[in-house]
């Protein structure tokens, strides 16, 4: 038993169990800043990549959020449908507190496409 109880102490000390990470986050090998910046590309592709790799930055990154929050505004249709796909990335919480943004594009925006996919994810809150 005691050789157990060694062996799991020697583990947690030599894999770092608890330690915080270190250094900025990634997503897609790029960190969090650099998917930011793009995201205020001129590119409507550029934006679009960059609001779906945020999405995967989840809720560990809350500005990575507000970016993708400022992109369900975007003119192009593509960088709206990445924004729309890449919020419930962020849980449950980010997608209840776009409800009303999402209910408000499902009514109004231009595209059709994108007002079925807000409407879809509006109802999988």
């Amino acid at each position: 038993m005691k050789v157990y109880i060694l062996a799991a102490i020697g583990f947690t000390i030599v894999c770092g169990c608890g330690q915080e990470r270190s250094g900025p986050t990634t997503v897609g090998g790029r960190t969090v800043a650099d998917w930011t910046r793009d995201a205020r590309s001129n590119d409507p592709r550029v934006r679009a990549l960059a609001v779906s790799k945020l999405g995967n930055a989840g809720s560990s990154e809350p500005e990575a959020l507000q970016v993708v929050r400022t992109a369900l505004c975007d003119p192009d249709p593509r960088v709206r449908r990445a924004s729309i796909l890449a919020i419930p990335k962020f849980g449950p919480e980010a997608t209840a507190s776009l409800a009303k943004t999402l209910e408000a594009i499902a009514r109004t925006d231009r595209d059709p496409s994108i007002r079925k996919l807000a409407a879809r994810a509006r109802k999988n809150n």
